[in-house]
């Protein structure tokens, strides 16, 4: 399905938001108090300025191999207010993905980020806090960097499975757009964590109960572990 753009916001529909794949050219806007149950993925697919808005609903799609994808040359997505995927991931193909609108750092909850390629897109992620909630998987992958402009803002990436079950791996790629550190902290598991190319600000093990593992320069340019 193609859609110029998709608004629930005033339409008074308090019900179930479901269905399968979506194309959407312009703003995607969903109404408060809804629910969903996206069984396939949304891809944004704008060649221009466009927003996202929420107003507080959590998108929950059937497996987090599904979620929102961006993938529009010369396209942009801002957020207005939050983003909680709550089970599902946030793939950057093409374009610019901004947390920050104006003066406001939004937060972002997703079971996995990734944007590993090499066409050109922006990620600015801004002073909000970016929950990643995935587990046996990589959760955050910008392994190909090569065209990625990334502004990290001071935000802190907080990686909260409590589970034991899998590995998380982290991979931001040797490069690391422009040398760019952001910060993780790990803050629950007793499963384990595999770090690889890694270049962070500080990265935080408090709470982590399992297994640190590596591979690759693995190098910390802020204030360290702890």
């Amino acid at each position: 399905n193609t859609f110029a753009c998709v608004d629930f916001s005033s339409s008074g529909f308090t019900g179930v938001l479901a269905g399968s794949s979506k194309d959407i050219s312009g703003n995607l806007t969903i109404g408060a108090n809804q629910t969903t149950a996206f069984t396939n993925d949304i891809v944004l697919s704008a060649t221009s300025a466009k927003n996202i808005t929420t107003n507080g609903t959590a998108l929950v799609f059937d497996v987090v191999t599904h979620g929102i994808t961006m993938d529009g040359v010369s396209g942009s997505w801002t957020l207005k207010d939050n983003l909680n995927i709550s089970l599902g991931r946030i793939v950057l193909t093409n374009g610019t993905f901004t947390a920050v609108d104006g003066a406001n750092n939004r937060n972002v909850t997703a079971s996995v980020f990734s944007s590993s390629n090499s066409n050109t897109r922006v990620l600015t992620m801004g002073s909000g806090t970016w929950t990643l909630t995935g587990s046996g998987a990589t959760i955050w992958n910008i392994a190909t960097n090569t065209g990625l402009t990334l502004g990290a803002g001071g935000g802190i990436i907080d990686c909260t499975y409590s589970g034991s079950t899998g590995t998380r791996t982290i991979s931001s790629g040797t490069n690391n757009a422009s040398n760019v550190p952001m910060d993780f902290k790990i803050s629950a598991g007793t499963d384990t964590v595999s770090i690889t190319q890694w270049r962070a600000g500080s990265m935080i093990l408090t709470g982590f109960g399992g297994t640190l593992s590596g591979s690759g320069a693995v190098t910390l340019v802020g204030g360290g572990a702890s």
